[in-house]
């Protein structure tokens, strides 16, 4: 039988939160561990959470990413990288023109600003 994180800790339903007002009461005091009480089938993988999903919520940010899918990764992670960064890069060719997931990554982040 499988147990899910969240029976290790306490926690009350009838107290759940949305994000804005968890953050508007904790936002000096993250770092901290929440449970998702609804879960979340976001369009990628990195917006989807779990019912009962216990996470680390590390800290807020307003500033604007890129999301990069690591190719040498045997899970392929997603990780983020500042727009502003000092980090550079170079398009790379594919057999079929340009590789698509980078096309997409660049294209989305652009939409967004």
């Amino acid at each position: 039988m499988s147990r899910y994180a969240a029976q290790m800790f306490k926690w009350d339903e009838r107290k759940g939160l949305n994000m804005k007002e968890y953050f508007r009461l904790y936002k000096d005091r993250f770092p901290m561990l929440g449970v998702i009480l609804e879960g979340w089938y976001g369009d990628t993988r990195f917006d989807c959470y779990d019912n009962l999903q216990v996470v680390r919520i590390h800290c807020y940010s307003s500033q604007p990413r890129v999301v990069i899918r690591d190719s040498n990764s045997p899970d392929f992670r997603f990780l983020t990288l500042p727009v502003d960064s000092q980090v550079k890069f170079q398009l790379v060719m594919g057999p079929n023109k340009y590789l698509t997931s980078i096309c997409m990554v660049f294209d989305s982040a652009s939409k967004t600003r």
